[in-house]
């Protein structure tokens, strides 16, 4: 059996065949979870507004408190068109009881959770701004009257919480309008114009198997370059092929690397403009996932954990595509298969390049 030459040399080759394997599945795994978000972004902000965030619920509990509003107003004898404008009543006593609760309800089931968007410091935009003081109006008069109380106290009273509501409603467009803008800011379309880039990401890991392929035919008839004595012409073609994909899966996991860095660790100095204020990338995290968690887990958390476990890939490959092309530069320079005192080199395999067995 043919001694093994330059057992170091092979080892080390071998050993940066064996680490791309890691690195490809980890590359895999970390794209399956970052993927489904990517894609699936527009879609979970506008599902995450109208079903974690009771956005869609808006109009119609709305219009409920509108209703309970204007029975109310018919326990004291008057209509929204008519009694909002005439607050002369007659000193009775009434009971609202049913119709403040079903206000509660509405609150309940969705405005309070409404009411917190829209008054958040970085989600409450400009067009949440009527919501939001209605709201508030809604919120203050309910809590300044009682269940059984006189005409003189509910007609005025109900009579705001009846425009407060319908202001509501009609202003249900600044809402929507609100939630697209959401949907359709810079920073979501940069997530969406990048979804092919991260696909590609699949096959990466395989251009630098496509380098390592060329190199390893190199390396099979001798691994000595034409240009040096005892080098080999067949096997020196396939360089040009290993500089170009060896170049690009460098290149390209350098961008990611230091990309996903800058971002991770540059957080705090980067504007979330798509907020109020804007906050910084990094206070607009914190904020979030604080505040409002299953908003995060539906929208962003997706997104977060791929791209953590990306970034260790990355620079786990960056690193490999470093260590190859230093060893496929020594093992140029060096010649380490190259039997000396002899013009033809030793293969790996333990006889001449080109030789028969």
């Amino acid at each position: 059996m043919a001694k093994m030459q330059a057992p170091c040399w092979t080892m080390c080759f071998l050993f940066m065949w064996i680490s791309i394997i890691p690195g490809a599945i980890y590359t895999h795994i970390a794209l399956s979870k970052l993927l489904p978000g990517v894609a699936d972004l527009p879609t979970n902000i506008a599902s995450g507004f109208d079903e974690v965030l009771k956005f869609a619920k808006l109009e119609e509990d709305s219009a409920s408190i509108t209703e309970a509003a204007s029975r109310a107003l018919a326990k004291c004898g008057k209509t929204p068109a008519t009694g909002c404008f005439n607050y002369q009543v007659v000193p009775q006593t009434v009971n609202t009881t049913v119709e403040k609760k079903q206000i509660q309800d509405a609150f309940s089931r969705s405005l309070n959770t409404v009411k917190k968007v829209t008054s958040d410091p970085y989600f409450g935009v400009s067009d949440f701004e009527n919501t939001d003081q209605q709201l508030t109006k809604i919120l203050d008069d309910l809590n300044s009257i009682n269940s059984v109380l006189s005409c003189t106290e509910a007609v005025p009273t109900y009579c705001e919480i009846h425009v407060a509501s319908g202001s509501i409603v009609e202003g249900i467009g600044a809402v929507n309008k609100a939630i697209e803008d959401f949907k359709g800011s810079e920073f979501v379309e940069r997530w969406e114009d990048n979804e092919q880039l991260f696909v590609f990401l699949h096959v990466l890991p395989y251009i630098l198997v496509l380098g390592m392929l060329c190199f390893t035919f190199f390396w099979w008839q001798g691994g000595i370059c034409c240009c040096f004595k005892g080098g080999t012409f067949v096997g020196s073609l396939a360089l040009p092929f290993f500089f170009v994909f060896w170049a690009a899966a460098f290149v390209i996991w350098a961008i990611i690397a230091i990309t996903g860095t800058i971002l991770k660790y540059g957080a705090d100095r980067i504007d979330a403009p798509v907020l109020k204020g804007p906050p910084t990338l990094k206070v607009a995290i914190d904020h979030v996932r604080t505040a409002f968690p299953e908003f995060w887990d539906l929208v962003f958390a997706p997104l977060v954990e791929g791209l953590e476990l990306l970034l260790p890939c990355a620079w786990l490959f960056f690193g490999i595509t470093i260590l190859i092309g230093l060893y496929s530069m020594c093992e140029c320079c060096c010649c380490p298969y190259r039997k000396i005192g002899m013009d033809e080199p030793i293969s790996p395999r333990g006889k001449k390049a080109g030789a028969e067995a």
